[in-house]
């Protein structure tokens, strides 16, 4: 597999990065809940078929479309390619609110966008039409820079503030208390939640804590017992049935099979 990325230094926090990606040979992954939504643009071969929630054949196939988004997952994708040449963005789940006014939550798993459908052929009439990654990657920031203007995006950046809050509280073995940092009820609280991150506050708080343990995974030598404490979790158990929820898989299943990509594995 061939990968390039690019960060885009215009997009704040919205944009994580614009990549290119290119698969030469038959391949069958399974890929984890990252937190993340990307929108992926064919530039060549396509994904042959995709498994997922809510999803079956008759509902869903990328092959039908020039693009897709890959939404705020919380449970495994599957996806099978022949081959694979695509560009993408990966963007916080909050970049789909702030760039076109939808709930997150509409944005769940895998979905096609036809809400979008006008929008998407416009970008891709473009990035076709350019030679290169950095070419396309550049016109890419500047299309989604250019809709920024006149949008205040502080609102998802303090939300995000209020994540990383509460999971130092949880680390330290303190009570979140989401209503205390947000300033609202906690109705209230849990509908922007939804709209702006896509879950709400609590569950939200598990799945940081998933990705925490994945990434301690791949990037320490600590133990499962370890990396649970270090993640926040009451026990053992409470780790392996938050682990399970989001992975479909323990943790130690995950350790044993684990690719060089953290959330990428074999299928």
């Amino acid at each position: 597999m061939e990968f390039r990325e690019y960060i885009p230094t215009k997009l704040n926090h919205l944009v994580y990065s614009i990549f290119e990606r290119k698969v030469s040979a038959p391949m069958k992954i399974q890929m984890l809940p990252d937190a993340t939504v990307s929108l992926i643009f064919y530039l060549g071969d396509k994904i042959e078929s995709a498994i997922g929630k809510n999803m079956d054949s008759n509902k869903f196939n990328p092959t039908e479309r020039f693009c897709f988004f890959t939404g705020l997952h919380t449970e495994p994708l599957y996806f099978q390619m022949g081959g694979l040449h695509s560009i993408g963005l990966n963007m916080h789940p909050s970049a789909i609110k702030t760039f076109w006014g939808m709930p997150v939550k509409e944005f769940q798993d895998v979905v096609v966008g036809w809400e979008l459908e006008k929008e998407l052929s416009y970008i891709e009439d473009h990035i076709k039409s350019m030679n290169g990654f950095l070419e396309r990657a550049y016109w890419l920031e500047n299309y989604f820079s250019n809709k920024l203007k006149g949008i205040d995006t502080s609102y998802s950046l303090n939300l995000n503030k209020i994540m990383v809050q509460m999971e130092k509280d949880v680390i330290r073995g303190k009570r979140a208390n989401i209503d205390a940092y947000s300033g609202y009820s906690k109705m209230h609280t849990h509908r922007i939640f939804k709209e702006w991150m896509g879950l709400t506050p609590g569950k939200l708080l598990r799945y940081r804590q998933f990705l925490h343990a994945i990434q301690l995974m791949h990037q320490s030598d600590m133990s499962l017992t370890q990396i649970a404490y270090e993640c926040g979790f009451y026990d053992q158990s409470h780790f392996i049935n938050v682990f399970e929820e989001f992975a479909h898989m323990t943790p130690g299943t995950y350790q044993k099979n684990k690719s060089p990509i953290p959330g990428i594995l074999p299928w």
